[in-house]
């Protein structure tokens, strides 16, 4: 809460308060969190315990779909999995606002606090590259092929004619 002082306001916001809400909030991508906050911006009010004006379908019209009315299509439209479109929706329908701010402005202040711009940092994607090969002569040809590329092939046969030549 605030706390005035002599020459300076200091404003404390406790937002393990907030509950689920806020953990819920975290595992949003950018996307869906600028989506809610543009939306909130837009309308004033983000509906709770409905589909009609809700933060995915307010924040899918920001984005230009107009057809976010369940967790496959939220999840689809803001690239999250339905797990994450369901733990925020179940957050948002249950949070009640404790002060006089409307669940709205404490949407759009979790998000402020949390970032408009980043990503959950604990979502971490790994791509593997791998290659199948058919044959042993198929294997072969590829690494001669990398050797011929990185330029070791042209290093060993400089090495075979010196050893030849001696």
């Amino acid at each position: 809460m605030g706390k005035w002082g002599a020459d300076n306001f200091t404003l404390t916001v406790d937002f393990a308060s907030h509950g689920d809400l806020f953990d819920a909030i975290k595992s949003l991508n950018a996307k869906a969190k600028q989506a809610f906050y543009g939306a909130a911006m837009r309308k004033g009010e983000i509906a709770q315990g409905t589909w009609n004006g809700c933060a995915f379908n307010a924040g899918g019209q920001e984005i230009g779909d107009n057809n976010v009315t369940s967790v496959m299509a939220a999840a689809e439209s803001f690239g999250l999995t339905p797990y994450v479109v369901s733990r925020f929706i179940q957050a948002w329908d249950n949070f009640r606002s404790k002060d006089d701010k409307t669940p709205t402005q404490h949407l759009m202040e979790m998000i402020e606090k949390i970032g408009l711009f980043t990503d959950n940092p604990s979502v971490k994607i790994t791509t593997y590259t791998y290659r199948v090969y058919t044959s042993a002569e198929t294997l072969a040809i590829e690494e001669l092929r990398a050797e011929i590329e990185n330029g070791t092939f042209l290093d060993g046969m400089q090495e075979a004619c010196d050893l030849l030549t001696v």
